[in-house]
């Protein structure tokens, strides 16, 4: 059981990560600015 606790807390960490790094990603690939890319806002959830 704790092996089931420990995946299920690495998978949302990791996924947590990709929510993170994809705007950034994405607006580097879009202008190839990787300053501008550092700074992109974070979105903002809906509530």
């Amino acid at each position: 059981m704790p092996v089931f606790f420990f995946v299920m807390i690495f998978v949302i960490a990791m996924d947590y990560t990709v929510f993170l790094l994809a705007p950034g990603k994405e607006h580097y690939e879009r202008y190839g600015n990787p300053t501008d890319a550092s700074s992109v806002p974070w979105p903002i959830p809906s509530a």
